[in-house]
């Protein structure tokens, strides 16, 4: 009916423009975007204006032009791509990391990719503070390691000597007189 045709088309635009990840719908021919979400524009800093009818290359949101030939590939070859990893320049020509995944679609019989973007430059950043403390830890590990061992080969050289001087050897301390 009408009425259930209103509602959900009601739903999704509701969905469409909540979303805190950025949703876009481009022209399969061309790339050119046909609909963004607000979350979209705020991510990028770009004015939905200035977005639609426009093509990511033309906005050069790409950082590696790579990826997009990838998922391009993708797009035609299994008509899908999830959870990929992606760089992307904001307006500002500041560089982000999307996780991706995009799917093909009709609308209005014109075939479209939607694709969904969350930014996970937070999580990347972490990721790498994350690795390179490890990476620390492993070096301060591995010096420990070499003194530990080098304070054992001393004490097993002196334990050693001593065993095989075939005298007393006793240890006082200096300050005390008393036999350690």
């Amino acid at each position: 009916s009408r009425q259930a045709l209103r509602q959900s088309e009601l739903r999704y635009q509701a969905t469409f423009e909540t979303c805190l990840d950025a949703i876009t719908i481009n022209r399969l021919s061309d790339g050119t975007y046909i609909d963004v979400n607000q979350a979209m524009v705020d991510v990028l800093g770009f004015k939905r204006d200035e977005v639609i009818g426009r093509t990511s290359l033309e906005l050069n949101i790409w950082a590696d032009p790579a990826d997009r030939q990838h998922l391009v590939g993708a797009l035609q070859r299994d008509s899908a791509c999830r959870n990929q990893e992606f760089r992307f320049r904001k307006k500002s020509g500041e560089l982000m990391w999307g996780l991706m995944s995009a799917t093909v679609m009709e609308l209005d019989d014109v075939p479209c990719m939607l694709a969904v973007t969350r930014d996970i430059t937070d999580i990347k950043a972490a990721q790498y503070e994350i690795e390179r403390h490890r990476f620390k830890l492993e070096q301060l590990v591995q010096e420990r390691t070499v003194e530990l061992q080098e304070a054992n080969r001393k004490l097993f050289d002196t334990q050693f000597a001593m065993e095989s001087v075939g005298i007393a050897i006793h240890w006082v301390n200096a300050d005390t007189g008393r036999f350690l």
